[in-house]
């Protein structure tokens, strides 16, 4: 197997099974915060408190790429403060 053919595996995989318990998770989070008027979430942050193993990196490209096709903005944001040991990147997904 080469490199291309491994990622295409890991494509189809990240975009599988695998990613849709976020992807539920994430629709259901959006649901409740619009139906109180809010406008975005923190997709990462808000999977991290249901205390679900993290998505892999091409698990969450995979979740990133559906919520773009489906119309919501994905901005992925720096470290708003690099020093800090509590500050991370962190991820707006928003709709409206």
């Amino acid at each position: 197997m080469n490199a291309t053919e491994a990622r295409a595996l890991s494509d189809a995989a990240a975009k599988g099974p695998v990613s849709k318990p976020f992807i539920s998770a994430l629709n259901s989070a959006i649901e409740h915060k619009a139906t109180k008027g809010e406008t975005s979430i923190d997709p990462w942050a808000y999977l991290a408190t249901l205390r679900m193993p993290g998505p892999t990196p091409n698990a969450r490209h995979a979740i990133e790429a559906h919520f773009r096709a489906q119309g919501f903005k994905w901005t992925d944001h720096p470290d708003p403060d690099p020093g800090n040991p509590t500050s991370h990147a962190y991820a707006t997904l928003s709709w409206g």
